[in-house]
């Protein structure tokens, strides 16, 4: 059984929280997306190493660029939702992500014709002070989520006292949070995004074996801007400037590093592949 699920949040570079928080009057509407490229050469890259992946598309995403949502059906991969808009779970009221939940799930089915079963928050933002999601998760259709970081350092997102490894969050929703290790009694994120970026190849590699080795999945992320080099610089020099476009240059031969290595699968194939283990969770 493949353990390393690879997953893509699919979503424009302006949506990161960092440039929000580093040009907050930027103008979206006369920005482009810049999202085909670099999830063309993702698609591609996949397919030359065999390797399988879940995408969190936006639904606004979807909806501009019918044709991608297709093209990841046509290669084989699984989708999921991003939510509609890229808002914080945190910034919306519980009828709010409800409807947001629902309207992203029903654009991607209906332009693919597949079902939607998982869902990704924008910025990770399921915390401790808003577990009533999985509720609206249910109702809404979802059959799994990918939203929790185990660990508590990160000021916007987090949640410490979870598990490492897939646990029901809610008799209906199969929780996959993000890889961390630990050490010494503290947990290390290590699963992809500026983790993956900022950090040497050896780090992510020998996580990954710990993670596997001990029967978990190791849950990897990357964003299509991760994979833009070209992309628009805003704000000023500050660490959310070194968060974002640090090492954008070397993302893609990291990539490559990493499906070499290993056969990656969508959360949707490892769910199939390992329900005797999850029985006994």
């Amino acid at each position: 059984m493949e353990s390393v699920i690879f997953s893509v949040d699919v979503e424009a570079w302006y949506d990161a929280s960092v440039i929000k928080t580093m040009q907050p009057c930027l103008n979206t509407e006369k920005c482009t997306d810049r999202v085909l490229e670099p999830m063309l050469w993702l698609l591609d890259t996949l397919d030359t190493f065999g390797g399988k992946a879940t995408f969190f598309v936006l639904g606004r995403i979807a909806k501009k660029y019918p044709n991608l949502v297709k093209e990841i059906v046509h290669r084989g991969h699984e989708l999921g939702s991003h939510g509609f808009e890229h808002i914080p779970l945190t910034q919306r009221s519980i009828t709010e992500t409800f409807d947001d939940l629902t309207l992203s799930k029903n654009i991607i089915e209906q332009i693919s014709g597949k079902t939607v079963k998982g869902y990704r928050a924008p910025c990770f933002s399921i915390t401790a002070k808003n577990m009533q999601v999985y509720e609206s998760l249910a109702q809404a259709g979802y059959a799994y989520d990918s939203s929790v970081f185990p660990f508590s350092l990160h000021p916007q997102y987090g949640v410490s006292d979870v598990p490492l490894a897939p646990y029901y969050a809610h008799e209906q929703i199969l929780e996959f949070p993000l890889s961390c290790i630990s050490l010494l009694g503290l947990r290390f994120p290590c699963s992809g995004g500026a983790y993956f970026r900022l950090s040497p190849s050896l780090y992510t590699k020998r996580c990954m074996s710990a993670i596997t080795q001990n029967n978990r999945p190791f849950v990897f992320y990357i964003h299509p801007w991760e994979l833009d080099d070209a992309q628009p610089r805003v704000g000023s020099f500050s660490l959310n400037y070194i968060r974002h476009y640090s090492f954008l240059s070397s993302t893609r031969k990291k990539i490559i590093s990493l499906l070499e290595n290993v056969k990656t699968v969508s959360f949707e194939q490892w769910i199939q592949q390992s329900n005797h283990i999850l029985s006994l969770r």
